[in-house]
């Protein structure tokens, strides 16, 4: 699998096409090398699940507004646990490939788009990414954090949550989207244990190895 640094350098060499015919076939390449990694982190998940049928996650309803006196209308109404930290991290690491993908793909497009509808313009592909896919998945990390930070683990918690947070938080920032608060009320809870919000994002180890064993 072409490892997804890799692809984010392939995004910024088409950042630096001179002109708008080789933008075209730059953006081209990356969406077939997007839907590649996609089909592949897709197939390796269905069979982590089918081989790990222990390992799987499940809603249940929130506690957090209701323990730390948050109106309920500013949190997710449920949460997403999981049977351990290791297993929770290796969802949080699948869903967060996707939105850093897509959120860097969907940062792309409207910089490749021409400012004349001229007819000689080149054709681009078509947006490559399923829009509510990828922002369910960035949800799905929003709603994993109440696992993460229960007060007997928050520290621990913090630092297997922190790249996750830092790309889906990223991304509903980028486009301006509601989820941006629950971050903020999460933010404000880990400063109660001495996690401030710079710490918190920062926490991530200098390298994230996003690489997955394909079964």
């Amino acid at each position: 699998m072409l490892e997804i640094p890799a692809f984010l350098q392939m995004i910024d060499y088409v950042h630096s096409a001179s002109d708008l015919s080789q933008k075209s076939k730059r953006l081209s390449r990356v969406c077939d090398v997007y839907l590649s990694l996609y089909r592949r982190l897709q197939s390796w998940y269905e069979a982590y699940q089918r081989d790990y049928p222990s390992k799987l996650h499940w809603e249940q309803p929130s506690r957090f507004h209701t323990v730390h006196a948050i109106p309920s209308e500013r949190v997710h109404s449920t949460c997403i646990y999981f049977p351990d930290f290791e297993s929770g991290h290796i969802h949080l690491l699948y869903w967060t490939s996707h939105v850093l993908l897509f959120s860097n793909l969907g940062m792309l497009y409207p910089s490749c788009l021409p400012n004349t509808q001229e007819d000689t313009q080149p054709p681009f592909p078509p947006f490559p990414c399923g829009v509510q896919e990828m922002h369910d998945m960035a949800v799905n990390i929003a709603r994993s954090v109440e696992y993460f930070i229960q007060p007997k683990t928050v520290a621990l918690g913090a630092c297997v949550i922190s790249f996750p947070t830092a790309v889906a938080f990223g991304y509903f920032e980028y486009f301006n989207l509601p989820e941006c608060d629950w971050f903020r009320q999460i933010f404000a809870y880990t400063r109660k244990f001495g996690i401030d919000v710079g710490d918190f994002l920062e926490a991530m180890p200098s390298e994230t190895n996003l690489e997955f064993v394909m079964c």
